[in-house]
């Protein structure tokens, strides 16, 4: 109860840190960094540590969740108009987290009976690390786009007409095809 307590205690700590980050890294690199960290956190988990050293990492939790919560949010906001962002948040939660919790409890209780606790956390790790490479493959680690949602924050009620004068459709193209 104590480590979960600490763990998600710190997801709040991290939110309130985040508008100081985002100024001094871009928030695809912030996001992308909190993946890799993800990754890395449930990897350790898989070898098995002792409890003190889980109670001593729970702040890992905090950096990762922390991050992904606030950026993520900030990120489908920007996509969509202001009238539709409610909805969008739905949505992204609903795909995004729900559908992530129903594929890993059932992967992950699969493994759990073939394999045991340590490769159902390995199994976390490798879905984070995909999750990392798709973020790459797809250019969303590239600062143009935080650029733009920068020009957006600076601009209270500013949406544009279309991106192709932000030339951030070269990023989504690949998903047409």
């Amino acid at each position: 109860g104590l480590a979960f307590m600490l763990m998600c205690g710190s997801e709040a700590v991290f939110m309130i840190l985040i508008p100081g980050m985002t100024k001094k890294l871009p928030a695809e690199k912030l996001i992308l960094f909190a993946m890799i960290l993800s990754a890395c956190r449930f990897g350790f988990y898989a070898t098995g540590p002792s409890s003190g050293m889980l109670l001593a990492t729970f702040f890992l939790q905090g950096i990762a969740n922390g991050i992904l919560l606030v950026e993520l949010i900030k990120y489908v906001n920007f996509l969509v108009e202001p009238k539709y962002s409610s909805a969008a948040i739905a949505v992204f939660y609903a795909v995004a987290s729900n559908l992530s919790v129903i594929v890993c409890n059932f992967v992950g209780g699969i493994i759990l009976d073939a394999a045991g606790a340590g490769m159902v956390y390995a199994f976390y790790s490798l879905y984070n690390v995909v999750a990392a490479v798709l973020y790459v493959a797809f250019g969303l680690h590239k600062d143009k786009i935080y650029q733009i949602f920068a020009h957006n924050l600076s601009h209270p009620g500013y949406y544009p007409e279309s991106f192709d004068n932000y030339e951030i459709n070269e990023h989504f193209d690949m998903l047409d095809a």
